[in-house]
């Protein structure tokens, strides 16, 4: 019988064990919790930025609080010889999101979000 709980005692940790492996990261950026993409993970964080990436060349961030440097954000990445590929205003949940979207090459590999 002690033989049988232990089998069963270790079905259970491995089980447990895969569960928290499988689950996805979130991250939170006060107020808002988001799931990380697949093949991310978080380079940087806090209460007010979050920078996600998931290699050299693609990366993701965000930001929180009422924000004056959208336009300048964009003419930096612009003055670094990246191109615009995307620009889009939305709001979800009652959150005003901008997506900038940029590419750093010809072929459009390179993207970076704010």
């Amino acid at each position: 019988m002690n033989f049988n709980k232990k089998i069963l005692l270790i079905i259970a940790l491995v089980f447990i064990a895969s569960v928290g492996i499988v689950a996805a990261e979130d991250a939170t950026v006060d107020p808002y919790t988001f799931t990380i993409p697949d093949d991310y993970t978080i380079a940087t964080s806090d209460d007010t930025t979050c920078a996600m990436q998931k290699d050299a060349t693609h990366a993701i961030s965000f930001a929180t609080g009422v924000s004056d440097d959208i336009e300048a954000a964009k003419q930096n990445f612009i003055s670094q010889g990246k191109t615009l590929l995307k620009e889009e205003s939305m709001n979800y949940n009652d959150m005003d999101i901008t997506l900038q979207a940029f590419s750093a090459d010809v072929d459009g590999t390179t993207i970076i979000c704010l």
